[in-house]
């Protein structure tokens, strides 16, 4: 019996379980100031580097509603950072009841914006304004969870910010109407974990933007649009944090940091609509954007992946874009559907996928539409993948369209679609699926052995175990076959048919 479904169950286990105790609001001396000169609704908070400060200071502002502006600079002008603390967790209770500490709670509608100095925000008669170049952006530093929307019906837009040295989430979104973060930098994350046993956090995690509850149950949002942020959550050069001697990692070096879980965005068993577009994220560990049992509608659009060379312990390896239905009990629910479009995905790992759709030993019913992006596989020379199924396109799912996309570099497969893995519970999976007009002339595909299933020789196309699915390219090799067999796939256009050993 094949062990990937079970490996990748436990792999992708991003959110682990366990209730989340909802942050109370802060009280303390606020110095938020209503700006009479704009309009009564605007609110500016200044930073004060001191969490004891700027986390009630912000949370007091945050609660009246309205636009709350955070500003880039304190009261004399100087460049300074909300600095939201650090704690560091030995168990589950203490790390949930760490988000009472240092998180904002957003229970109202209202927009929270940062400023750069060149902002139409800034203020005019600000003497100090000439000195300060236009990179110079409101900051906030530090924080177990900083923003945490918790409010069914509300509408929330963060944007402009730049975050560094977060612990855990960003910006977690539990509920919501409509929720628009954009415009955001999420930099170097230094990530956490406890002493609780799997599937909670014994292994070290963290995420850019989080629309999810951290137990998998469902939760509702009307839309949540992630847009043109910046994910960098491993930078290079690595940007001290100001860690105490006694944090989990007093400051994590690259490769430390490239060896765990870490996220840019996940949604997990999201009942609406979420729109992941126009983002560029850089050095992921583990994931650029990930789906798991989505319940509405997903489209991820025009973003542009670049995972960097760094990845989770082998044989997790790294993943451009994740659609994953069938993660979280009930598992009788109806799936949502996806959108992957337009994308561009660069993997330099070898042990990458650049889109995994489906992936899944459950057959819930879910569609996907995975078109015009560009894959590319940029595995060096030197090296080969040890993950069986590295590969530019991976589906596991039935009922879905993959076309139109451009593949290219070296892996094992340019498209792997894999189905009935022979054990009498992982049946159908991968079947009447359209995949046509995808373009693996520039690709070198490596593998000759799945999970010991031997191939005659490497091929661009791999089908395992699929029925009635159709294939048509211009050019490319195709194995069809598996563990149990294929039969009824339709292949057209230029495509040569491997025959030999397991490819029928």
């Amino acid at each position: 019996m094949n062990t990937h479904r079970g490996n990748q169950i436990l792999l992708s286990a991003a959110l682990g379980a366990g209730l989340l105790t909802l942050a109370l609001a802060f009280a303390g001396s606020a110095t938020a100031d209503d700006d009479d000169d704009d309009d009564d609704d605007i609110t500016v908070v200044y930073p004060t580097g001191d969490p004891s400060d700027d986390v009630p200071n912000v949370q007091d502002a945050v609660a009246g509603g309205g636009t709350v502006l955070l500003k880039a600079t304190d009261r004399d002008g100087n460049p300074t950072a909300f600095n939201f603390g650090q704690v560091f967790p030995a168990t589950l209770q203490e790390a949930f009841d760490a988000r009472e500490e240092n998180s904002v709670n957003i229970r109202r509608s209202v927009r929270i914006r940062g400023e750069s100095l060149d902002d139409d925000w800034a203020e005019s008669d600000d003497d100090n304004d000439e000195d300060l170049d236009d990179e110079v952006r409101t900051t906030l530093e530090g924080g177990f969870e900083p923003f945490h929307i918790v409010a069914p019906g509300i509408d929330v837009v963060i944007e402009g910010i730049d975050f560094t040295c977060t612990r855990y989430k960003a910006i977690s979104v539990k509920t919501g109407d409509r929720v628009v973060i954009r415009n955001n930098r999420f930099g170097k994350v230094t990530f956490f974990q406890t002493d609780s046993p799997p599937p909670f956090f014994p292994v070290p995690r963290t995420f850019g933007i989080a629309v999810a509850d951290d137990t998998g149950q469902l939760i509702s949002v009307g839309t949540a649009e992630i847009t043109g942020n910046l994910f960098d959550l491993n930078p290079d050069p690595s940007p001290p944090c100001p860690l105490p001697e006694d944090a989990f990692d007093p400051d994590p070096s690259r490769e430390k940091l490239g060896d765990t879980r870490a996220f840019a965005f996940i949604g997990a068993s999201v009942d609406g609509t979420v729109i992941v577009r126009d983002n560029t994220i850089r050095n992921t560990a583990r994931l650029g954007v990930n789906f798991l049992d989505p319940l509405g509608k997903v489209e991820v659009r025009d973003n542009v992946i670049d995972l960097g060379p760094l990845a989770a312990s082998r044989p997790l390896g790294n993943l451009g874009i994740q659609f994953q239905p069938g993660f979280f009990p009930p598992f009788d629910q109806e799936g949502g559907r996806a959108l992957i479009t337009g994308n561009k995905i660069i993997c330099s790992n070898p042990d990458c996928r650049g889109i995994a759709v489906g992936d899944t030993s459950l057959p819930r019913t879910a569609r996907a539409i995975v078109k015009h992006n560009h894959i590319v596989m940029a595995v060096p020379e030197s090296e080969t993948p040890v993950l069986p199924f590295a590969a530019g396109i991976e589906l596991f799912m039935s009922n879905s369209v993959v076309s139109d996309n451009r593949i290219e570099g070296r892996s094992n497969f340019a498209i792997l679609v894999e189905g009935d893995f022979g054990d009498g519970v992982n049946v159908n999976l991968a079947n009447d699926n359209r995949i046509v007009r995808n373009k693996v002339r520039d690709f070198t595909p490596l593998s000759k052995d799945y999970f010991g299933l031997k191939l005659p020789e490497p091929v661009d196309y791999a089908l395992f175990d699929g029925n009635d699915n159709r294939l048509r390219d211009r050019s490319g090799t195709v194995c069809l076959g598996g563990f149990t067999g294929s039969s009824g796939n339709v292949v057209k256009g230029g495509l040569e048919v491997v025959v030999g050993d397991n490819c029928q």
